[in-house]
C-alpha cells in the first residue's frame, strides 16, 4: 500500500525530467533542421549550376565553385552546432542532477538527525509524556526520508530500497506508540502522581513511570538502547546511502572539472 503511494510521486518527478528534456531535444533538433535544409538548398543549388555550366569558363561554373567552401562550412557549423548543444545539455543534466542529489543528501542527514534527537530526549526519561512529545519528530525524521525518497535520481534506484527499510523501522515504532496508547496514557498519570508527591515533599521515584519497564515496548526499549540503535537496520541504511550519494556527487564534480 505504502508502496504504492510513494511510487504515484515518482511519475510525476519523472514526467517533469522528461518534459525538460523534450524542451531542449526540440530546440535541438529546430536548430539542426534549419542549418540542414539551408545545406541542402546551398547543395541543390550547386548541382543545377554545375550541370548548366558549359566546358568554358563562365559565370556560373565560377559561381558553381564559390559556393563549394560556403557548403563545406555550413555543413561544419551543422557538426559543431549539434555538438555544442550536446554538451550543453549533458551539463545543464549533470548540475540538475548534482543539485538534487545534495538536496537529497541534506534530507537524509535531516531525517537521521531528527531520529536521532528523538532517541537521546526520549532515552533520559522515557515516560509516556516524553513520548508523546518526540512521537512528532520521529514522525518528521519519517517525512524527511520520505520526500528525500521521491527525488528523481533517487526513485527506482538500489538506495530507494534502502531508504525504504529506514522508513520502515521508523514506521514500527510509532505502530508501537500507537497499538499501546493505553499504556502512554497510563504511564503520564502515574509520572503526574509522583510528581505531585515530590512536590509535597514526599519521596517519589520516576522511573516507575518508564515505559520499557514493563516489556510493553520491545522497539522502544532496541531504540534506546546505544548497542542496538547502532546495529539497528536504520542505522546501517543511513551509513550506506549517505555513502552512495556522496560518491555519485564526488563523480559528477570530478566529471565537471574536466
Amino acid at each position: 500500500m505504502s508502496k504504492q503511494v510513494e511510487n504515484s510521486p515518482s511519475k510525476r518527478c519523472r514526467l517533469g525530467e522528461d518534459e525538460g528534456a523534450g524542451w531542449q531535444d526540440a530546440g535541438m533538433r529546430r536548430t539542426l533542421a534549419w542549418l540542414s535544409a539551408f545545406f541542402l538548398v546551398l547543395v541543390a543549388i550547386e548541382a543545377v549550376l554545375l550541370w548548366r555550366a558549359s566546358s568554358r569558363i563562365d559565370v556560373q561554373a565560377e559561381l558553381a565553385k564559390g559556393l563549394m567552401p560556403l557548403c563545406a562550412a555550413v555543413l561544419v557549423t551543422v557538426l559543431i552546432t549539434y555538438a555544442l548543444n550536446q554538451r550543453n545539455f549533458e551539463r545543464t543534466r549533470e548540475a540538475e542532477k548534482t543539485r538534487i542529489l545534495t538536496g537529497a543528501l541534506q534530507d537524509l542527514k535531516a531525517g537521521f538527525e531528527h531520529a536521532s534527537v528523538a532517541r537521546y530526549l526520549i532515552s533520559a526519561h522515557p515516560t509516556g509524556k516524553r513520548m508523546e512529545e518526540q512521537v512528532e519528530t520521529i514522525i518528521k525524521a519519517r517525512a524527511t526520508l520520505q520526500r528525500m525518497q521521491r527525488e528523481r535520481f533517487v526513485l527506482h534506484e538500489d538506495i530507494e530500497d534502502q531508504v525504504d527499510m529506514m522508513l520502515h523501522y521508523l514506521a514500527e515504532l510509532v505502530g508501537e506508540y500507537r497499538s499501546n496508547y493505553g499504556r502512554i496514557v497510563t504511564s503520564m498519570a502515574r509520572e503526574e502522581a509522583l510528581l505531585s508527591e515530590i512536590r509535597q515533599g514526599n519521596e517519589g521515584d520516576l522511573s516507575e513511570a518508564h515505559l520499557i519497564r514493563g516489556g510493553d515496548f520491545p522497539l522502544l526499549a532496541a531504540y534506546l538502547d546505544d548497542d542496538q540503535w547502532s546495529d539497528s537496520a536504520f542505522w546501517h541504511n543511513y551509513d550506506a546511502v549517505k555513502a552512495v550519494l556522496r560518491k555519485r556527487i564526488r563523480e559528477l564534480d570530478a566529471a565537471k572539472a574536466t
